[in-house]
């Protein structure tokens, strides 16, 4: 499902105090299903070994966007699409989206009751990613979206030691960025209604994780700590005519989660 409700104000003032300002609204309503298909093999009878593969079909979103805004020039005189006089509300736009399909492949192994390793890799191509729809708008889009996304790999290791019951985890994850180096935010052939300048472009991002746990005959508990860190550089705005005025950003995020749980 999709709801996402955003609302922005923005402005400029001069040296006399004159204020010209706009505000946005922005709420998308919807929902999309997909299928996700997989297996797990051990291709030798007395080995631990196990391999996995797993296909993620595109999810097919439908969904509705409404729009509006007011603006207020500098003599203090008020536009807004609001006016269902003159404008009739909320501008709607229905639209049909389709995101990358996904390929998984993934190995484990298994040194007794002891320890378990694992390695996955994870394959999409954000580039693939559509509008369907034959309007200009869309049209529009889907090349933006050729332009400016590519390819994302992800590569994820873990391992867990296990001793009577007591368990040590660690993991790894590593996720390249759907950016191209040059992308950015062409308001020319985005969607009429959007007045949103800024953009963000997201680096690679890496997840460091750490655990424990326990397992006994009627009590367990497990205890995990994340690491997150990743990049971006971020813009107000796009201008052909001079340097992309961006920023570099540096998002890390740290979070611990515990788990307790009594048998009966």
């Amino acid at each position: 499902n999709i709801d996402y409700t955003r609302y922005s104000y923005y402005y400029e003032d001069d040296k006399f105090g004159e204020i010209y300002s706009l505000d946005k609204s922005h709420s998308i309503e919807g929902h999309g299903i997909n299928v996700k298909l997989g297996a797990i093999i051990r291709p030798f009878k007395y080995s631990p070994f196990k391999v996995g593969f797993a296909l993620h079909t595109p999810t097919w979103f439908e969904y509705d966007e409404y729009s509006s805004a007011s603006i207020t020039d500098m003599d203090g005189k008020v536009i807004d699409t609001r006016d269902y006089e003159l404008y009739n509300g909320d501008v709607i736009i229905r639209s049909k989206l389709s995101t990358p399909l996904r390929l998984n492949a993934s190995m484990s192994y298994t040194f007794g009751t002891y320890l378990a390793l694992n390695a996955e890799y994870e394959y999409a191509d954000f580039a693939s990613g559509s509008f369907n729809a034959s309007s200009s708008v869309a049209k529009a889009q889907n090349e933006e979206i050729g332009y400016n996304l590519k390819e994302q790999h992800t590569a994820r290791v873990g391992a867990e030691l296990n001793l009577d019951g007591f368990a040590i985890r660690a993991g790894y994850n590593f996720v390249t960025s759907p950016f191209n180096s040059d992308a950015y935010k062409n308001m020319l052939n985005a969607a009429v209604t959007s007045t949103s300048t800024e953009f963000q472009n997201r680096l690679d991002k890496e997840i460091i994780t750490a655990g424990c746990g326990y397992r006994g005959k009627n009590f367990y508990f497990d205890l995990a700590y994340m690491f997150q860190r990743q990049g971006s550089d971020f813009s107000p705005f796009y201008d052909t005519e001079y340097v992309n005025p961006s920023a570099r950003v540096e998002n890390t995020r740290q979070s611990i989660v515990g788990t307790v749980g009594f048998k009966f």
